[in-house]
């Protein structure tokens, strides 16, 4: 049976770090990258849930109103 390795950090290994050119990301940058991922699983969710509505018989209008674009 393999043992487990633990990853405790060290309170001395952050005492003793140096940000170097690069380590730091402005809270801006952070969060627009954070949104991405979460922008394309909504539409891909949007896709999804189109898909089921049309299977379900829901018009193309009444999709579009709900989407928020025109007919």
């Amino acid at each position: 049976m393999r043992r487990r390795q633990s990853f405790t950090m060290s309170p001395k290994r952050f005492e003793d770090y140096d940000p170097a050119e690069g380590d730091q990301v402005r809270v801006e940058e952070y969060l627009l990258r954070r949104a991405v991922p979460i922008r394309a699983r909504s539409q891909r969710e949007i896709v999804d849930a189109v898909a089921a509505a049309r299977s379900a018989g829901i018009s193309w209008n009444k999709i579009g109103e709900i989407l928020g674009t025109s007919a």
